[in-house]
């Protein structure tokens, strides 16, 4: 309670110094503090550019000012690539952990190091159980990089020898082109500041959630060395081999993998105050999608001699659909012989193929156009009839108990769009009178929980599913 109202005494303080005339060095809760920092463009120090011995020599110069708790985060992925200005933003990332007041000093003298380098650090607000939201890095080089990259004819050109004034300048600029035909105008800016490719970022309103498997995720293994949030995003399957995509996969690869070599990395890795600091976080990472003691994503739970589990990811990659025009036709080959989606996934050759991406393929071929996939459930169904209809109606059921187990609000759309999928598919029009009552009962029922989204209000007046009622 002590620390908590210390910290509220600083924040109350600072807002009566935001409303009088400015004095002292700005803090970094204050609007626009960059201005204040370095007004001057011409006073920036030189970029980066991807050097990554240069970036973990910086990072090393954070850890010395800010101390093991705070320094020890600037080796995540997902500020890393910030530090070494391939995109502008990096956020998501977790909690600071024993939050305490001299945390937010030592957040302005890292900004008064930063600002004058083209970085700066945001602090997020404490949340309802007064941890620190964990701070955001930006770089004026990685913005001038994303917009020298982008064919999006909505996201102006930024330099970065207009500083920190031409950068809330392109803020206000941005906002002022940004389309404003679409639900997820505001995550178009946040994708662009994330650094995300132009298919990520423009086609983002055509993208199904609820993991879904026409929406997939960009292979970076490369960014789990360290646990952290990660700088991943998600892509329509039609856009797995995408120049931009495929290009912005090897960049940042490349550069993390010469940023964990570097012999900088290799020194503070060493340090004992730093290794206790990373063991401490994994050891109190609680998020929700985290195991016990580490998550077996994040290649840290095993060199700091935490439990590793035998998890593999079950989301489809742009890897793994780059993979899969080559190999269709064995795959089929596979399916006709045998309906075990496990055994085919072992002898596929591919080390991270499981049943799960399997199924996925077959189930999109159920539903939306796509050769390789619709290929796939056309030789499942007919060859192993039943064993499609067993598998599909585990989905459908999986699917709706999910809807009806999760409280009404928000987008109706996020999980109701995987569900009208599978229901206005022909495959599911022609098994549905196959379904036992109670599993036509609680997709129905699914449904009309989501019914705010417009397909599965149309959906709910056909004649087939009108006539459960």
């Amino acid at each position: 309670m002590h620390l908590a109202l210390l910290s509220l005494m600083r924040r109350m303080l600072l807002v009566l110094w935001l409303v009088t005339p400015a004095c002292g060095e700005p803090l970094s809760y204050q609007k626009e503090f960059e201005l204040k920092l370095c007004p001057d463009p011409q006073k920036l120090a030189p970029p980066l550019r991807g050097d990554a011995e240069s970036t973990m020599k910086l990072v090393g110069e954070l850890y010395r000012l800010a101390g093991p708790k705070i320094g020890c985060r600037f080796v995540e992925s997902v500020y890393l690539l910030s530090l070494g200005d391939l995109r502008p933003y990096g956020a998501w990332n977790g909690f600071m952990l024993d939050p305490q007041p001299e945390d937010d000093e030592t957040i302005d003298r890292l900004n008064a190091y930063l600002v004058p380098r083209g970085y700066s650090l945001h602090l997020h607000a404490p949340d309802a159980d007064g941890r620190m939201g964990a701070f955001s890095i930006h770089s004026l080089e990685g913005l001038d990089k994303r917009t020298s990259e982008t064919r999006l004819s909505w996201i102006p050109r930024y330099h970065r020898e207009s500083g920190w004034p031409g950068y809330y300048q392109w803020k206000r600029e941005i906002y002022q082109r940004l389309p404003r035909d679409g639900p997820f105008t505001v995550d178009r800016v946040e994708g662009v500041m994330l650094g995300y490719p132009d298919a990520a970022v423009d086609h983002q309103e055509e993208m199904v959630w609820s993991d879904w498997p026409t929406t997939i995720s960009v292979f970076l293994p490369d960014c789990r060395y360290y646990t952290c949030g990660l700088p991943e995003f998600s892509l329509r399957w039609q856009d797995a081999s995408d120049p931009g995509v495929v290009a912005c996969e090897r960049e940042w690869g490349d550069f993390l993998r010469r940023c964990w070599a570097s012999p900088a990395h290799r020194a503070l890795q060493a340090e004992a105050s730093f290794q206790d600091q990373r063991r401490r976080l994994l050891s109190a990472d609680t998020r929700p999608e985290q195991l016990p003691n580490g998550d077996a994503r994040y290649a840290e739970s095993r060199r700091l001699g935490f439990s590793w589990h035998g998890v593999e990811s079950r989301e489809l990659d742009s890897e793994l659909e780059r993979w899969l025009p080559a190999h269709s036709e064995a795959l089929q080959r596979a399916l006709r012989e045998t309906a075990d989606l496990d055994e085919i996934a072992r002898s596929a050759g591919h080390s991270r193929l499981r049943a799960e991406h399997l199924w996925a393929w077959i189930l999109r071929g159920s539903c939306t156009p796509g050769e390789d996939a619709q290929r796939l459930f056309a030789t499942m169904r007919e060859h192993h009839p039943q064993s499609l209809l067993q598998l599909y109606r585990r989905e459908l059921n999986d699917r709706a108990r999910g809807i009806l187990r999760r409280e009404p609000g928000g987008d109706p759309g996020w999980d109701g769009e995987p569900l009208a999928q599978m229901l206005c598919s022909s495959y599911c029009r022609s098994v549905f009178r196959q379904l036992s009552d109670w599993e036509r009962k609680t997709a129905l029922e699914a449904a009309r929980a989501r019914r705010d989204y417009l397909p599965l209000q149309v959906l709910l007046r056909d004649s087939l599913y009108a006539a459960e009622k």
